[in-house]
Protein backbone atom coordinates (compact mmCIF):
# COMPACT_ATOMS: atom_id res chain seq x y z
CA UNK A 1 0.00 0.00 0.00
CA UNK A 2 1.13 3.68 -1.08
CA UNK A 3 2.00 5.75 2.38
CA UNK A 4 0.04 8.52 0.13
CA UNK A 5 -2.49 8.37 -2.42
CA UNK A 6 -3.72 10.95 -4.81
CA UNK A 7 -6.80 9.48 -6.51
CA UNK A 8 -8.69 10.74 -9.14
CA UNK A 9 -8.78 13.95 -8.00
CA UNK A 10 -10.25 17.22 -9.00
CA UNK A 11 -8.99 20.55 -7.45
CA UNK A 12 -9.19 24.16 -7.61
CA UNK A 13 -10.58 27.49 -6.14
CA UNK A 14 -13.89 29.62 -5.96
CA UNK A 15 -15.57 28.57 -8.89
CA UNK A 16 -12.27 27.38 -11.23
CA UNK A 17 -11.13 23.85 -11.54
CA UNK A 18 -6.97 23.82 -11.53
CA UNK A 19 -6.11 20.08 -11.82
CA UNK A 20 -8.07 17.35 -13.00
CA UNK A 21 -8.28 13.58 -12.55
CA UNK A 22 -5.07 13.43 -11.22
CA UNK A 23 -3.80 10.33 -9.53
CA UNK A 24 -0.40 8.89 -8.09
CA UNK A 25 1.00 7.19 -5.64
CA UNK A 26 3.87 8.34 -3.13
CA UNK A 27 5.64 4.90 -1.49
CA UNK A 28 7.98 4.17 1.41
CA UNK A 29 11.45 4.52 0.79
CA UNK A 30 11.10 6.93 -2.39
CA UNK A 31 11.52 10.83 -3.60
CA UNK A 32 9.05 11.83 -6.54
CA UNK A 33 9.50 15.05 -7.66
CA UNK A 34 6.67 16.87 -9.31
CA UNK A 35 7.84 18.93 -12.54
CA UNK A 36 6.00 21.47 -14.97
CA UNK A 37 5.51 24.94 -15.76
CA UNK A 38 4.19 28.05 -14.01
CA UNK A 39 0.32 27.59 -13.61
CA UNK A 40 0.39 24.07 -14.24
CA UNK A 41 -1.64 22.99 -10.85
CA UNK A 42 1.90 21.77 -8.87
CA UNK A 43 0.94 24.33 -6.00
CA UNK A 44 -2.97 23.23 -5.88
CA UNK A 45 -1.69 19.38 -5.88
CA UNK A 46 0.74 20.28 -3.15
CA UNK A 47 -1.99 22.01 -1.09
CA UNK A 48 -4.62 19.14 -2.01
CA UNK A 49 -1.65 16.45 -1.04
CA UNK A 50 -1.88 18.57 2.24
CA UNK A 51 -5.20 18.47 3.26
CA UNK A 52 -5.47 22.62 2.72
CA UNK A 53 -7.84 22.26 -0.60
CA UNK A 54 -10.53 19.95 -0.27
CA UNK A 55 -11.22 18.04 -3.52
CA UNK A 56 -14.05 18.91 -5.59
CA UNK A 57 -13.64 15.50 -6.65
CA UNK A 58 -11.77 11.70 -6.06
CA UNK A 59 -9.73 11.27 -2.53
CA UNK A 60 -6.16 11.78 -0.82
CA UNK A 61 -5.34 8.63 1.37
CA UNK A 62 -2.80 8.22 4.15
CA UNK A 63 -1.83 4.88 4.95
CA UNK A 64 -5.04 3.95 3.06
CA UNK A 65 -7.49 6.53 5.16
CA UNK A 66 -8.95 9.55 3.73
CA UNK A 67 -7.11 12.70 4.95
CA UNK A 68 -10.62 14.02 4.94
CA UNK A 69 -11.37 12.05 8.20
CA UNK A 70 -7.60 12.23 9.96
CA UNK A 71 -7.80 14.81 12.76
CA UNK A 72 -5.01 17.57 11.82
CA UNK A 73 -2.96 17.14 14.90
CA UNK A 74 -2.56 13.26 13.72
CA UNK A 75 -1.97 14.28 10.08
CA UNK A 76 0.78 17.09 11.09
CA UNK A 77 2.73 13.92 13.05
CA UNK A 78 3.04 12.07 10.51
CA UNK A 79 3.19 14.43 7.02
CA UNK A 80 6.13 17.62 7.41
CA UNK A 81 4.55 20.04 4.54
CA UNK A 82 7.28 22.70 3.38
CA UNK A 83 5.10 25.34 1.41
CA UNK A 84 6.80 28.24 -0.98
CA UNK A 85 9.30 30.55 1.22
CA UNK A 86 7.21 32.43 3.53
CA UNK A 87 7.20 35.58 5.39
CA UNK A 88 7.54 35.25 9.46
CA UNK A 89 6.57 38.20 11.07
CA UNK A 90 6.98 37.78 14.16
CA UNK A 91 10.45 38.07 15.55
CA UNK A 92 11.17 34.50 17.01
CA UNK A 93 14.32 33.15 17.44
CA UNK A 94 15.91 31.08 14.89
CA UNK A 95 16.33 27.88 17.34
CA UNK A 96 12.63 28.45 18.63
CA UNK A 97 11.45 28.69 15.87
CA UNK A 98 12.46 25.25 14.51
CA UNK A 99 11.60 23.93 18.32
CA UNK A 100 7.99 24.86 17.16
CA UNK A 101 7.92 22.31 14.53
CA UNK A 102 7.67 19.70 17.99
CA UNK A 103 4.48 21.03 18.84
CA UNK A 104 2.59 17.89 16.74
CA UNK A 105 4.06 15.15 18.43
CA UNK A 106 4.38 17.12 22.40
CA UNK A 107 1.19 19.15 22.47
CA UNK A 108 0.31 22.52 22.94
CA UNK A 109 1.42 23.77 26.27
CA UNK A 110 4.50 21.06 25.80
CA UNK A 111 7.93 22.41 27.18
CA UNK A 112 11.40 21.57 25.22
CA UNK A 113 13.49 18.40 27.13
CA UNK A 114 16.74 17.10 26.29
CA UNK A 115 15.55 14.87 23.61
CA UNK A 116 13.93 18.02 22.08
CA UNK A 117 17.13 20.11 22.32
CA UNK A 118 19.37 17.14 20.70
CA UNK A 119 17.26 17.06 17.58
CA UNK A 120 17.41 20.65 17.46
CA UNK A 121 21.35 20.70 17.47
CA UNK A 122 21.21 18.06 15.10
CA UNK A 123 19.12 19.86 12.25
CA UNK A 124 21.33 22.89 12.87
CA UNK A 125 24.26 20.70 12.24
CA UNK A 126 22.56 19.52 9.52
CA UNK A 127 21.07 22.13 7.41
CA UNK A 128 24.18 24.77 8.29
CA UNK A 129 22.16 27.29 10.68
CA UNK A 130 24.84 27.32 14.07
CA UNK A 131 25.60 31.34 12.83
CA UNK A 132 22.25 32.27 12.63
CA UNK A 133 20.67 30.22 15.51
CA UNK A 134 20.32 33.16 17.61
CA UNK A 135 18.85 35.63 14.86
CA UNK A 136 15.81 36.89 14.59
CA UNK A 137 14.03 34.74 12.09
CA UNK A 138 12.70 38.64 10.68
CA UNK A 139 15.79 39.43 9.79
CA UNK A 140 17.26 37.06 7.72
CA UNK A 141 17.91 36.31 4.29
CA UNK A 142 15.28 34.60 2.07
CA UNK A 143 17.98 31.33 1.31
CA UNK A 144 18.09 31.11 5.36
CA UNK A 145 14.82 31.54 5.94
CA UNK A 146 13.99 28.51 3.64
CA UNK A 147 16.58 26.38 5.46
CA UNK A 148 15.16 27.07 8.76
CA UNK A 149 11.44 26.31 7.48
CA UNK A 150 13.04 22.77 6.49
CA UNK A 151 15.01 22.54 9.97
CA UNK A 152 11.19 23.18 11.14
CA UNK A 153 9.85 19.88 9.11
CA UNK A 154 12.47 17.86 9.69
CA UNK A 155 12.52 18.30 13.96
CA UNK A 156 9.51 16.30 13.78
CA UNK A 157 10.66 13.42 12.43
CA UNK A 158 8.14 12.90 9.83
CA UNK A 159 7.34 9.62 7.70
CA UNK A 160 6.21 11.70 4.79
CA UNK A 161 7.74 15.31 3.70
CA UNK A 162 6.33 17.17 0.94
CA UNK A 163 7.89 19.98 -0.35
CA UNK A 164 7.34 23.45 -2.69
CA UNK A 165 10.43 24.41 -4.37
CA UNK A 166 12.80 23.92 -1.18
CA UNK A 167 15.56 24.58 -3.25
CA UNK A 168 14.45 28.21 -5.13
CA UNK A 169 15.90 31.01 -2.80
CA UNK A 170 19.73 28.92 -2.38
CA UNK A 171 22.62 29.04 -3.21
CA UNK A 172 23.81 25.68 -5.07
CA UNK A 173 25.98 25.01 -2.02
CA UNK A 174 22.98 24.82 -0.32
CA UNK A 175 20.46 23.39 -3.14
CA UNK A 176 22.42 20.21 -3.02
CA UNK A 177 23.22 20.17 0.91
CA UNK A 178 19.24 20.16 0.83
CA UNK A 179 18.84 17.27 -1.88
CA UNK A 180 21.78 15.34 -0.54
CA UNK A 181 19.61 15.70 2.89
CA UNK A 182 16.65 14.54 1.80
CA UNK A 183 17.77 11.66 -0.66
CA UNK A 184 19.71 10.32 2.64
CA UNK A 185 16.42 10.38 4.74
CA UNK A 186 14.32 8.36 1.76
CA UNK A 187 17.26 6.21 1.10
CA UNK A 188 18.24 5.39 4.97
CA UNK A 189 15.36 5.76 6.98
CA UNK A 190 12.90 4.98 4.44
CA UNK A 191 11.07 8.16 4.88
CA UNK A 192 8.63 9.47 1.69
CA UNK A 193 9.31 12.59 -0.26
CA UNK A 194 8.08 14.37 -2.41
CA UNK A 195 8.96 17.73 -3.92
CA UNK A 196 7.84 20.13 -6.52
CA UNK A 197 10.79 21.21 -8.61
CA UNK A 198 11.69 23.82 -11.23
CA UNK A 199 15.06 22.34 -11.85
CA UNK A 200 14.83 19.41 -14.04
CA UNK A 201 18.20 18.32 -13.95
CA UNK A 202 18.24 18.11 -9.95
CA UNK A 203 15.22 16.25 -10.77
CA UNK A 204 17.10 13.65 -13.07
CA UNK A 205 19.52 13.43 -10.05
CA UNK A 206 17.84 12.73 -6.80
CA UNK A 207 14.53 11.84 -7.73
CA UNK A 208 13.06 8.05 -7.88
CA UNK A 209 10.41 9.10 -10.07
CA UNK A 210 8.74 12.25 -11.56
CA UNK A 211 5.49 13.24 -12.43
CA UNK A 212 5.40 15.93 -15.39
CA UNK A 213 2.75 18.29 -14.73
CA UNK A 214 0.43 20.04 -17.54
CA UNK A 215 -2.67 22.31 -17.54
CA UNK A 216 -3.48 20.75 -14.36
CA UNK A 217 -3.14 16.91 -15.45
CA UNK A 218 0.02 14.66 -14.98
CA UNK A 219 1.18 14.15 -18.94
CA UNK A 220 3.85 11.56 -18.04
CA UNK A 221 4.77 9.59 -15.03
CA UNK A 222 8.16 7.43 -14.31
CA UNK A 223 12.10 7.35 -13.92
CA UNK A 224 13.74 10.23 -15.16
CA UNK A 225 14.74 8.39 -18.09
CA UNK A 226 10.94 7.86 -19.33
CA UNK A 227 9.63 11.16 -18.23
CA UNK A 228 13.02 13.90 -19.36
CA UNK A 229 13.21 13.57 -23.01
CA UNK A 230 12.95 16.57 -25.46
CA UNK A 231 9.52 15.79 -26.67
CA UNK A 232 8.15 15.50 -23.81
CA UNK A 233 9.17 18.23 -22.13
CA UNK A 234 9.08 20.46 -25.56
CA UNK A 235 5.39 19.90 -25.14
CA UNK A 236 5.02 20.73 -21.39
CA UNK A 237 7.22 23.51 -21.65
CA UNK A 238 6.35 24.91 -25.20
CA UNK A 239 10.50 25.44 -25.50
CA UNK A 240 13.46 23.69 -26.99
CA UNK A 241 15.89 21.18 -25.13
CA UNK A 242 18.32 18.79 -26.56
CA UNK A 243 18.59 15.55 -23.51
CA UNK A 244 21.54 13.79 -23.43
CA UNK A 245 23.08 11.27 -21.02
CA UNK A 246 24.84 13.28 -18.16
CA UNK A 247 28.02 12.68 -16.62
CA UNK A 248 26.89 11.38 -13.29
CA UNK A 249 25.38 8.15 -12.73
CA UNK A 250 24.04 8.35 -16.48
CA UNK A 251 21.29 10.49 -15.58
CA UNK A 252 19.06 12.36 -18.49
CA UNK A 253 20.56 16.14 -18.72
CA UNK A 254 18.63 18.60 -20.11
CA UNK A 255 20.32 21.52 -22.03
CA UNK A 256 18.38 24.77 -22.73
CA UNK A 257 18.32 26.07 -26.59
CA UNK A 258 18.77 30.21 -26.64
CA UNK A 259 16.55 31.63 -29.10
CA UNK A 260 20.02 33.52 -30.30
CA UNK A 261 21.40 29.74 -31.48
CA UNK A 262 17.76 28.36 -32.88
CA UNK A 263 17.93 27.49 -36.75
CA UNK A 264 15.70 29.13 -38.93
Amino acid sequence: MPVLEVDDVSAGYGESIVIKGMSLELERGELMGIVGPNGSGKTTLFRTMTGLIRPRSGRVYLKGRDIRFIPRRTLAMGVSAVPQLQQVVFPYLVADFILMGRYAQRGRFWAPDKDDHVLLEHVIDLLDLARIRYHRVSSISGGELQRVILAQALIKEPEIMLLDEPTSHLDIKHQVSIMDILKNLVDVRKMACGIILHDLNLAALYCDKIALVKDGAISRMGRPDQVLREEYIKDVYATDVLVRKGPIGSKPYVFLVPGIYKQD
